[in-house]
């Protein structure tokens, strides 16, 4: 089982039966942040590099692409990649698999494997896959640090602190709405917390759920500032036991036009019915009655 998995906030990936399998199996869940996909970089490229062989071996309407799928697949593990030097083939398996054309001309003389023993076997192979692990290894390193400095050239590093106020990113697309003229960013929302690197929580209102974003997601906002939810103080209620006399509302039901009765209640929460005094209230003219069939029953 992997140690840890991690995915983007998709439902299937969200669901308490997905967090409870990943529990129970000791894994790991990690998710990316939204509308953030090179947060799981890998996984997007290869999207991309699948996406661009299928499309040159479909058909016009696109509906044999599950067909095409296998030996798509099959040509992308037996090529060679650029950032690690091997194929997926080898460094798995310690070897390169027979393709077809293996097969139609022969191995190539030289590349016969001949082992002594099953345990001459084993030992080659691990020392073959250590080695190109390693490889592999310092080669993806060089490329993670190549593609790095290419996108330092077009960051612009923006922080902000706790309280400020911001707009977010949120290019969601609408049905029957052109893209064009939408709005990307929505807000203005607040930073209550900051997850360092580069990750923030914002909060729209008091009431509504925070939620974590992508710090290159959001832009300043320069307006009036959304006050502070911390300074507000809970209101003071006091209790009916408290109060020598506590004024409390009854509205009756099965009344036209709607009244609403009022009465008093003393120190020991008893009504003082000489304090009775009904007060019409004002209503909708529109009144539920009950089916005429139901005329003979009494509906409670």
């Amino acid at each position: 089982m992997p140690k840890r998995l991690v995915s983007d906030q998709g439902p299937e990936f969200e669901s308490q039966l997905f967090q409870e399998l990943c529990k129970h199996m000791g894994i790991e869940k990690i998710r990316t942040s939204p509308y953030k996909p090179s947060t799981n970089g890998c996984v997007e490229r290869f999207h991309r590099t699948l996406n661009s062989m299928l499309g040159k071996v479909v058909q016009a309407n696109q509906r044999d692409w599950d067909d095409r799928l296998q030996p798509v697949m099959a040509a992308y593990r037996a090529a060679k990649h650029e950032s690690t030097g091997f194929s997926p083939n080898y460094l798995v398996f310690g070897r390169e698999n027979r393709a077809p054309i293996d097969v139609v001309l022969g191995e190539v003389t030289g590349e016969e494997e001949h082992y002594l023993s099953e345990d001459d076997y084993v030992a080659e192979t691990q020392r073959r896959l250590r080695g190109a692990h390693q490889l592999a290894r310092e080669h993806l390193n060089a490329a993670a640090e190549r593609r790095k400095d290419d996108y330092d050239i077009k960051a612009k590093k923006a922080t902000f602190d706790v309280g400020d106020s911001v707009w977010y990113f949120y290019p969601r697309r609408y049905t029957q709405k052109s893209p064009k003229w939408s709005k990307n960013y929505t807000g203005p929302f607040k930073v209550v917390k900051v997850i360092e690197p580069c990750d923030y929580v914002l909060q729209r209102s008091k009431r509504a759920k925070p939620q974590v974003v992508h710090g290159d997601k959001l832009k300043r906002h320069y307006g009036e500032p959304l006050p502070d939810w911390s300074l507000e103080q809970p209101e003071n209620r006091q209790s009916s036991a408290n109060s020598e006399e506590t004024e409390v509302k009854v509205v009756t039901p099965r009344q036209s036009p709607k009244k609403q009765v009022r009465f008093k209640l003393d120190s020991d929460e008893h009504p003082v019915m000489d304090d009775l005094d009904v007060v019409p209230v004002r209503g909708s003219p529109r009144t539920r009655r009950a089916p005429s069939r139901l005329d003979d029953f009494y509906v409670y």
